[in-house]
């Protein structure tokens, strides 16, 4: 029996409370003892923290010394008082058989004591395999809203949803206001009705797009599976999965797991809404004899019969909307035929490879490869803009970090699209345009060299592609790479002819030939480790890029273009760079902001000033906005463009260096230019 509710957020702190999860109901019992961290279960019960709190716990386990709460406060970017606030949460919590308890050290910090070793190898046990993630925090809560809104097509009662959150109905109140936003950025809008409660009203087409949106950003890149009963039932999710492989399989139609799964994802979330009597309203694909309507239309009848669900005919012009929007893997066959694309798709490939070559000059304007990939890239971003389908880019930031030239690229190309078809290009998209532009500057590094090397890559064409000439460049001496396939592919390959795989994900036991997991991007800890294996090499070269002359610490600023300007006119005054430079750093901030986390922005120039390669160095007192994050550490960058070729180790380096939160904290606090060249010149010593 449910004998009361806990009215607010922050109730779960109290010490007489006890929380029990029913099974049966999923109910919060609780009566006049103290909490307990278990569920009835035996499973540690995550739900009474908060997602700070269990990172907080999380590394107080992963130390064995004193840590002080300004050093707590800093790592977690929150204030003394919080941490303190959080810590005395955790030590009431884990005062119940936990086997361990916080020791709070005065004038020095906290610590973790063991007290009862068979009760923390218990916990311990429960504690890292938990993954009940509660809604605690208000963002969490307010996701949380808005899934259950999209995916309800009744009225959701006030009362009901603070139950199920276990929160008030003030405090829900309130959240639905953030959920309100979200919506409204989605074209849609919130409808509440006196004694019935709240509902989404708005276009099918964009709750759906909504849905999805919010399911993949959870999706890993194989494993469909952690949308169990959210949409669909994992047993009729791998229905699904077999249906659509088995129809592109028979048309050849191939794509990558990460396309595959969207496509998945969009197809069960048409079965549900059909089932709740929620239909698209749109008119069909045309032509009806595009390979991928006919195909469409297989894998819906397909579906019928096995899931008892009567699919309208837009419903299928709604699957054949989505294979049309997909990336496809750049086969042999597609490289061949490649001139048989639309003449203006290709016209407009050919200008923004000539727009890039012009104002970067990386000599890859007679690039084949380039020039066929982009124009089959180009066929599907048109069909997603001409059907407002908005599309995310999982690696957007690491692509960014990694290959900042090929971004440079895939900006100025962009605005070609944006002039000769009249559309503003996202940022998601600007990274897949990336992807291929960083591909063809891979192919200008290579040496022709023999190795049997298989490449299992689950994000699509632009970054199998740009992994294969990456690995090739980089280990040309090494490895020889036979081939790219997507997981589900794999079988087709003769172990015979493999001696190693290197992949994005983990592969199955099955699979007996030696292999190693890389990042898709091949970002520089996974250039590290295999430079580690395969050479051995560990020099820095990072010192030998910076501007001893500009160097600007502890400064006071407010804004990033203050911070630009100020750093341009100097460069200028001492003759490092021409006029113009200020202009074009703005504007390329203006593009795309060069923030990347980590408290660290590197703003750059669009094109180059000066004949040399170099970076620069401010730190701020205290960290400020620029765009959606913090800074207070600034590189600002440029890039000569005769050394595009050679940039490579600088560029590993310098991203391992702004990428370690010791060593920016370290040049955060640097007082004088000697300690920033000790930090830069021992860049490798604990990364």
């Amino acid at each position: 029996m449910v004998i009361g509710k806990l009215l607010c957020s922050k109730c779960y702190i109290n010490s007489w409370i006890i929380l029990f999860f029913s099974i049966n109901k999923g109910k919060i019992i609780y009566s006049n003892k103290r909490k307990s961290i278990y569920n009835q279960s035996g499973v540690f019960n995550m739900r009474i923290l908060t997602k700070r709190q269990e990172e907080l716990l999380r590394f107080l386990l992963s130390i064995d010394t004193i840590v002080s709460g300004k050093e707590l406060a800093e790592k977690f970017s929150i204030t003394s008082r919080t941490i303190r606030n959080d810590v005395a949460d955790l030590a009431n919590i884990l005062s119940i058989d936990s086997g361990i308890k916080i020791l709070s050290i005065r004038g020095k910090g906290y610590k973790i004591e063991i007290e009862d070793s068979s009760k923390l190898n218990s916990f311990l046990d429960c504690f890292k395999n938990s993954e009940n993630k509660f809604p605690v925090e208000p963002e969490e809560r307010a996701n949380y809203l808005l899934n259950r809104l999209l995916l309800s097509s009744e009225y959701l009662k006030l009362d009901d949803l603070a139950e199920e959150l276990y929160i008030s109905r003030s405090t829900v109140q309130n959240d639905l206001l953030n959920v309100k936003v979200l919506l409204e950025n989605r074209g849609m809008s919130l409808l509440a009705k006196q004694n019935r409660g709240f509902i989404i009203e708005g276009e099918e087409k964009k709750r759906r797009y909504a849905i999805s949106e919010n399911v993949i950003s959870h999706l890993s890149d194989q494993n469909i599976n952690i949308i169990n009963d959210l949409i669909l039932p994992v047993d009729e999710m791998l229905i699904l999965k077999n249906i659509v492989l088995k129809r592109l399989k028979e048309a050849n139609l191939n794509l990558s797991d990460m396309a595959l799964n969207n496509l998945i994802v969009h197809i069960a979330i048409a079965c549900k809404r059909i089932r709740g009597g929620d239909y698209i309203q749109m008119q069909k694909v045309q032509p009806f004899h595009e390979k991928e309507f006919v195909v469409a239309q297989k894998i819906i009848r397909n579906i019928s019969d096995q899931l008892a669900i009567r699919f309208p005919d837009v419903e299928s012009s709604y699957v054949a909307m989505h294979l049309m929007g997909t990336k496809l893997f750049f086969n042999k066959e597609e490289r061949s035929n490649w001139s048989k694309l639309e003449k203006k798709i290709s016209q407009v490939a050919r200008e923004m490879i000539a727009e890039v070559e012009n104002k970067l000059n990386l000599k890859i304007g007679e690039d084949p490869e380039l020039l066929a990939s982009l124009s089959l890239h180009l066929k599907p971003v048109l069909h997603r803009y001409e059907n407002n389908m908005p599309i995310r880019n999982t690696m957007l930031e690491a692509i960014k970090i990694n290959y900042p030239i090929a971004f440079e690229a895939a900006i100025i190309a962009s605005k070609v699209i944006e002039r000769r078809f009249s559309i503003l290009v996202d940022e998601p998209e600007v990274g897949f345009i990336a992807l291929h532009f960083g591909a063809a500057i891979e192919r200008t590094k290579i040496e022709r060299k023999a190795k049997r090397c298989l490449i299992v890559c689950t994000t699509g064409l632009g970054s199998s592609r740009l992994l294969f000439y990456k690995l090739r460049s980089k280990f040309s001496d090494k490895i020889s790479i036979v081939g790219t396939t997507e997981l589900h592919n794999i079988g087709l390959y003769d172990e015979d002819n493999i001696d190693l795989i290197i992949s994005t994900v983990p592969l199955s036991d099955d699979i007996k030939i030696p292999y190693v997991v890389v990042d898709a991007l091949l970002d520089g800890n996974s250039i590290a480790q295999l430079e580690k294996t395969i050479i051995g090499d560990n020099h820095s070269i990072a010192l030998l890029y910076l501007n001893r002359e500009s160097i600007y610490l502890n400064k006071e600023f407010q804004t990033p273009e203050e911070i630009i300007k100020y750093i341009g006119e100097d460069l200028i005054s001492k003759n490092y760079v021409n006029d113009g430079i200020v202009e074009s750093a703005l504007a390329r901030e203006k593009a795309a902001a060069t923030s990347f986390g980590n408290f660290v922005a590197m703003p750059h120039p669009l094109e180059s000033f000066s004949n040399d390669t170099f970076w620069s160095l401010l730190t701020l007192n205290h960290p400020i906005p620029w765009n959606n994050k913090l800074v207070q550490v600034v590189c600002f960058l440029h890039i000569a463009t005769h050394d595009m070729e050679e940039l490579e180790p600088f560029y590993n380096e310098l991203l391992s260096l702004l990428e370690s939160k010791d060593k920016v904290k370290k040049l955060a606090q640097a007082k004088d230019s000697v300690a920033v060249l000790k930090i830069v010149e021992n860049l490798h010593e604990n990364i």
